[in-house]
This record gives structure tokens, sequence and C-alpha cells, in this order.
């Protein structure tokens, strides 16, 4: 194994949190689950799974992220244990599948640790739209209807035999039904008697789509929350230009900030103050990168960090000009120039988004500041990420990386402990 990945996976912050999947039974189950989708078994014999039973593993051994799906329009997921409530999604075709998933299994926490005390779940998540051709097919998405099965199929049956009990229960003369009778006798013969399981999982309907992000086509972003003209960007340009869209880049900023899906707020960044200082460390990463390659900046006391900026101040205008805003916001004043070509990294999600559409406008400025906030890239893009990590960074970048990740992650699981007390 490549030794960076090693770094990554020492750190958590590669295949941090996915679930073992060991034993021969839920290796059958997965497999039976994929046969019942149509999809092709894996012969691995162990591997990972995330929160929606996508494995890095198999999508190493088909060669194919998308292998759990019936293209990136129609993907599934396979629950083969309670235990991936909590687990990250490492390959989320759609930015609404963390909330949509948290709510699912909220939901259904008890049914699912009922059901898959001996068999395994999978689930057709349906928008009802079976290819994206065109920018016209996105906006038809509305909602989404989580649709679950069970491979030994007693969702169905519990629902079935629920009904009958219920009819003998409840009509009059249901005993004199012999039909019905005989009915809820083979039901029990099949499947045992259910009345005292908990497996019943209707379709869940999930209604927070407005705006989204699709990894299809390359990805495209929808947002229609406003009322507006709906907004559509590619980060595919050819694809873009040839459906009259627009394309996921820094062009698209103006459209952005006229519809009031982002704004500069100088209050908001006061609270969010270490996200603009990692911003403008990134630029000090990238001249370090091909000045000092095999340099450990972070591991330097403070006074040779400032010898360093001092050596290479020529080429750190932006990163200089950035931390000078950085710390009149820290001040409590307010910037009084900032530079035309630092504007952008000044932008953030409006304040008066919901919190889903803030995360898929969150993602959409990560794309067009080209990662620069580093924690913001990990989340939205992980596949990019390694990729820049283990093969573009040199040492000075990828132990910032590590350690602003870290501390992101640390920062939110102290806030959630807090709140639970």
């Amino acid at each position: 194994m490549p030794s960076k990945i090693q770094e990554l996976i020492s750190a958590g912050l590669f295949q941090r949190g996915l679930i073992d999947i060991e034993s021969p039974e839920l290796v059958r189950r997965y497999n039976a689950c994929l046969a019942e989708i149509g999809l092709d078994k894996t012969a691995l014999k162990r591997f990972k799974i995330d929160r929606m039973g996508w494995s890095p593993d198999i999508a190493e051994e088909t060669d194919n992220y998308y292998y759990l799906a019936h293209g990136p329009s129609n993907p599934f997921a396979i629950i083969l244990t309670p235990d991936q409530a909590t687990a990250p999604i490492y390959f989320p075709t759609h930015s609404y599948d963390w909330e949509m998933t948290d709510t699912w299994f909220r939901i259904h926490r008890a049914q699912v640790a009922d059901v898959t005390r001996d068999a395994a779940l999978w689930l057709d998540m349906d928008q009802m739209v079976n290819v994206y051709e065109k920018p016209e097919d996105l906006l038809m998405v509305h909602e989404v209807v989580v649709k679950t099965h069970s491979t030994n199929s007693i969702i169905g049956e519990a629902i079935r035999q629920k009904g009958m009990i219920t009819r003998f229960m409840q009509e009059p003369d249901a005993h004199l039904d012999s039909s019905l009778i005989e009915r809820i006798k083979a039901s029990g013969r099949k499947v045992g008697d259910l009345r005292a399981r908990n497996c019943i999982i209707r379709d869940f309907h999930f209604p927070d789509v407005i705006d989204f992000y699709a990894r299809v086509i390359n990805g495209v972003f929808v947002l229609r929350s406003h009322g507006d003209e709906p907004i559509i960007a590619s980060r595919d340009s050819q694809w873009a230009k040839a459906n009259n869209i627009f394309v996921a880049d820094a062009g698209l900023i103006d459209s952005l900030a006229t519809h009031r899906y982002v704004e500069c707020d100088f209050s908001w960044w006061r609270s969010h103050i270490t996200y603009l200082e990692t911003i403008a460390e990134s630029l000090l990463m990238e001249v370090l990168d091909e000045e000092e390659p095999e340099m450990q900046f972070l591991s330097l006391n403070s006074a040779k960090q400032k010898g360093v900026i001092r050596k290479y101040g020529k080429k750190l205008g932006a990163y200089l000009s950035l931390m000078r805003i950085v710390d009149s916001i820290r001040r409590g004043e307010e910037p009084k120039q900032v530079p035309d070509d630092l504007a952008i990294y000044l932008l953030h999600p409006a304040k008066r988004l919901s919190v889903s559409s803030r995360e898929v406008v969150e993602h959409l400025l990560s794309l067009i500041r080209e990662g620069r906030l580093v924690q913001m890239f990990y989340r939205y893009q992980k596949t990019a990420f390694v990729d820049a990590y283990t093969k573009r960074w040199k040492a000075p970048r990828r132990e910032w990386a590590l350690t602003r990740i870290r501390e992101h992650y640390d920062r939110l699981e102290r806030l959630r402990h807090s709140a639970a007390a």
C-alpha cells in the first residue's frame, strides 16, 4: 500500500469509520442483495462498507465507483448492520444522501435491528427519473422515495400477515372464512408468527431536494430555493455549453450573488475565522510545496515559521494580504479594502438558506475555490482530495492538510458531546 495512503489511514482520514465485513454470512447476504438488485457479486471474502453499503474495496475490484447503481441516476444502498447508521458516506451520489439516510435510520432504527438479525436490507432510492440526459431531467426531481427490500422477503410477508390477522380480528364472520384462516396458517409455516417482530418498513418519502448536487454528467448543481429562475451548473464545460447552462467555475459567482445564494458578511466570518485562515494558509502551502518540498512547516516553531515567510515574501502577496484581512476581522474591524483577486475567498453561503441548501452552496464554493478550504475539500470531494494528497502535494501541504482536517473534526466532535451533555 502506498505510504501516502497509509498516512491518511493512520490519521483516520481514509477509510475512517467504515464497517468491516468479514464473516462469510455477511458476505453472503451482501452478495444476495447485489443479485436481487441485478448487479454482479463480489469475489472478495472481506471488505469495508460505508453507511450506504458502498465499499471502496469492491469499487477497486470492479474498477467502478458506481458499481452499486444502475447508472448514476439509479443508486442503491445495502444495509447489513445497525452500525451503519453512524458510519460516514464515502461516495454519495447526491448531496442530500447524508440527511436522507440520517432520517431513514432514525425512523427505522428498531426495524433495522430486527430484520438484520437474519437477513440484509437493500434500498432503492427512487427519484422518479430513470436517466439524466438533459438539464430538464434534473428539474423533475422533487422528492426521493426510499423503497426497502429484505433478502428473506420478511417485510412483505409481515405486511401481508398483519393485514390478514387484522381482518380476522376485526371482521365479524372472519372465523368462518376458511380461505383466510388457511392463508394465515400458511404464512405462519413459511415465516413464523411475526406479530411480535418489528420488521415492517414502508416506503419513505424524502422531500428536501430543492437545492442539490448530483454526480451525474461529471457533477451538476441545481439551485432553485429562492423561487427565481433555477440555476443549473455543470462541472462538464462541454455539456454545459451544449445545453446552455452555467459552468461550475468562477464565472458563476455573479449569478450566485445576484440570486442571493452567496454573500460576504464580515460578522459571519468572525465566527468562522479559522476557515478564512485555512484558505490563506493554502496559498502559503502552495508556494512551500514548490520551494521547500521536504519542509514540515507546521513542525517549526513560530520564529522559524516567520523566517520562512520572510524568505519567500515576494511570492506570498496573496497570502499576506488575506492574513491582513484575517487580522482585521479578529480585531472586530471591517477590512477597508479587499483586492479583487481575493474577493472570491470572502464569499460564504447566504445565512438565510436552509441547512441543506447551504451544504450545496458550500460544496460549489469549495469547487470554485479549488479546494483551498481543505476541510470542505475533504468533505465534499474525497476522491479528488486523496488524488491531490497522494499524487501532487508535497510534505508541507500534506502535513498542513492532515492537521487542519483533524482539528476540524475534533472540534465537531467536542460540539456534539457538548450538545449531548
